[in-house]
């Protein structure tokens, strides 16, 4: 199973024991992007669009 990494900092997400990932992920162009948790309450969720 691949690491995933956020897109805003770069850093890896973190995973619960069943592998499901600590953040969320947004949609922008038909293209999933994974936010970690700690960029998602930093940044309201359009300055993280304009960030991808």
């Amino acid at each position: 199973m691949s690491m995933a990494k956020c897109r805003v900092c770069s850093q890896t997400i973190e995973t619960t024991f069943l592998g499901k990932l600590i953040g969320t992920t947004i949609r922008k162009d038909k293209k999933q992007h994974t936010v970690c948790s700690k960029c998602q309450k930093k940044l309201h969720e359009q300055d993280i669009k304009d960030h991808l």
